[in-house]
């Protein structure tokens, strides 16, 4: 499986770590190197910079799956 998430800086990656993970960009960051390291894990998830080069990976690679929600994303 392939997991996806957008470039560092984009708010969306923002609310992904911020509500869906619960982790800074530094812990997660982090995560991800202890999961390759102990063979949790083949990659990271791959940056996608754009929503066209995200719909794009989506609809191309065959085990996928997208968390997206319409609207503004918004932090409380």
């Amino acid at each position: 499986m392939t997991l996806l998430i957008r470039a560092p800086q984009a708010r969306e990656r923002d609310v992904v770590l911020k509500v869906i993970y619960q982790m800074s960009e530094a812990q997660f960051k982090q995560y991800w190197v202890a999961k390759i390291f102990r063979a949790e894990a083949a990659s990271p998830p791959k940056i996608v910079y754009s929503n066209d080069m995200q719909y794009e990976l989506v609809t191309a690679i065959p085990a996928r799956l997208l968390l997206w929600r319409p609207g503004p994303c918004v932090l409380e």
